[in-house]
């Protein structure tokens, strides 16, 4: 009888394939987007490291403004006078998650049992 020569592909076929490349993207999608955000997240850890690495450079060369005991307080160091006394690049230190302005101090005192400084960057709204 006839030979029916059967070519190409059915529509359930090319269906199956054209959802299987669907959910294949969605997941790069997925992946990419958590990786984008940890980099971004990570970025900005290091961008806090950066700006306390600064104070403690800031520390060195103005001693004479810092409390000596702990009954002195806290000296509260703007970031902006990090900038402008040339420990950091920029005088708009900006956060890499929504790059916005990163403003605030960096909080520095002393504690008398450990004979050394500590540092905590507090940020607030510019």
């Amino acid at each position: 009888m006839y030979k029916i020569n059967k070519k190409g592909f059915t529509l359930i076929e090319l269906l199956g394939v054209i959802i299987l490349l669907a959910v294949i993207a969605v997941a790069v999608m997925a992946l990419s987007n958590r990786m984008v955000s940890e980099s971004k997240e990570s970025l900005y850890e290091t961008q806090k490291q950066t700006i306390l690495s600064a104070a403690e450079k800031w520390t060195i060369t103005n001693s004479d403004k810092l409390p000596v005991t702990e009954a002195d307080g806290d000296y509260n160091l703007p970031i902006s006078k990090l900038a402008t006394d040339g420990y950091l690049d920029s005088d708009e230190v900006t956060d890499p998650r929504d790059n916005s302005k990163i403003c605030g101090y960096v909080k520095i005192n002393y504690k008398e049992s450990k004979k050394q400084y500590k540092y905590a960057l507090v940020e607030e709204e510019c």
